[in-house]
């Protein structure tokens, strides 16, 4: 009799574990759309009743575990997002539950691969979970920048991620370094002309518009000239000296401040110049400053010349910029973000992390598809992305999620005959205890 009881509690085992395994089917048919969802399947295992004997069978029944490959990779598909990301290879993304940061591994850092972020009304980078994206955030320099209170910049502490935010991203200048001018100088032959001047709009460190003033002065010597460097301001810093020029008799360049090699440029190394008079440095900016000035090729006529004509400025470009406003934001393979701005420059604001671990399988499940640390998965090894084990990123991209439709309708139809299986050994064994009960009648 113990028997058919037996068979009674192991068909009821049966229904119990084919009915989780429904449920694990259901819920993956339910994320096939969910980027970066893994799939969860069901291995079912023995139960074992001890006291068999060669003369009887005591059964015990099944029981089914569920089971995340959360390490499985899946599809990378193309987006039109520049803050969609993907992560190829080992990792997650770090995120919290919270914008503002995150101190070490704690309840309210969690890591997920669903990389499709966007920003909110604060510009904190945010998934369809509702977490926060977090990463290492950088100065003008590329370094990393550590939160107040941390006292150290490692990339493998949770302590020195910060929120990514875009926001505030807007002065972002380039100095001066380097003019081009094409001028023509009236020729010293027949009188010695006036002064000429010329005016240049320069910039300083931190975008402010500086006037640098030529002022050009025929000397003693035929086709000679010096010309005097100056600003506007006054207070700033400028050499004492005058630089020298030289033509011959075709207006062709031929002497730039002793520079006489040919086939060379006439670039005229402006050194000592200091803007620190009029402005606040920003720390990182050395200083005296120096600006190339680019008169032409010495021995040719495709720069500043000295022809029978009036004094006259053909073009003059130099490489500053002013600060401008943020149009976009990039993401590379090695999960740098980069702010591309209005004035043509960019600059690399955050640095993505990524969190490995021994065993990603452990990881507990969280509500909007991220994932906490257990002991059975191990604690998170940190490093920036494309590092070590951690992966690379993949910009404009998503990962899919790891369902297979297909297979999931072909594991449906097999755990719906296995449930009803079990449901025909309960009857069964219903009839066969309804048949011992009447004997005694």
């Amino acid at each position: 009799m113990s028997s058919i009881y037996g068979a009674l509690f192991a068909g009821v085992s049966g229904l119990f574990a084919n009915g989780n395994s429904m449920a694990s089917i259901s819920d993956n048919i339910a994320n096939v759309n969910t980027v970066g969802y893994k799939g969860t399947q069901t291995r079912f295992s023995t139960l074992v009743t001890n006291g068999q004997s060669t003369t009887s069978y005591s059964p015990g029944g099944v029981q089914g575990n569920p089971f995340t490959q959360v390490d499985k990779q899946g599809l990378i598909q193309a987006s039109t997002s520049p803050t969609d990301v993907a992560i190829t290879g080992q990792g997650f993304f770090v995120v919290t539950t919270q914008p503002g940061g995150t101190q070490a591994a704690n309840s309210n850092t969690l890591f997920t691969r669903a990389g499709n972020f966007t920003s909110d009304k604060n510009g904190n980078l945010f998934n369809a979970g509702g977490y926060f994206l977090q990463g290492y955030k950088l100065d003008p320099f590329g370094n990393v920048l550590t939160p107040a209170g941390v006292t150290t910049s490692q990339t493998d502490l949770f302590a020195n991620l910060q929120t990514v935010n875009l926001t505030g991203q807007s002065s972002v200048a380039r100095a001066t370094a380097n003019i081009t001018a094409a001028l023509n100088l009236p020729p010293t032959a027949v009188a010695t002309p006036a002064a000429q001047t010329t005016n240049i709009t320069t910039y300083d460190a931190l975008g402010n518009p500086e006037t640098m003033v030529l002022t050009w002065n025929a000397t003693a010597t035929l086709n000679q000239w010096t010309v005097n460097v100056s600003f506007n301001p006054t207070s700033i810093t400028t050499p004492a000296t005058a630089f020298t020029v030289n033509f011959n008799n075709q207006g062709q360049l031929i002497n730039v401040n002793g520079n006489t090699t040919p086939a060379t440029s006439g670039i005229l190394a402006v050194s000592g110049i200091n803007f620190s008079a009029v402005i606040g440095l920003p720390a990182g900016v050395a200083q005296p400053q120096t600006i190339n000035i680019n008169f032409g090729t010495i021995g040719t006529g495709n720069g500043t010349t000295q022809v029978g004509s009036p004094y006259a400025v053909n073009s003059i470009t130099q490489d500053g910029v002013p600060p401008a406003a943020l149009t976009g934001v990039g993401v590379d393979n090695n999960g740098f973000i980069t702010a591309t701005f209005a004035n043509g420059l960019s600059q690399k604001i955050y640095r993505l992390a990524v969190a490995t671990y021994q065993n990603a399988d452990g990881l507990q499940r969280i509500n909007g598809n991220a994932y906490s640390t257990t002991s059975a998965s191990g604690n998170p090894f940190l490093r920036p992305a494309n590092t070590g084990a951690s992966g690379a990123i993949s910009p404009s991209s998503l990962e899919n999620s790891t369902v297979d439709l297909s297979q999931e309708f072909t594991n449906m139809i097999i755990v719906q005959r296995a449930y009803n299986a079990a449901a025909r050994v309960i009857t069964t064994a219903d009839q066969m205890l309804d048949e011992a009960t009447r004997l005694k009648q």
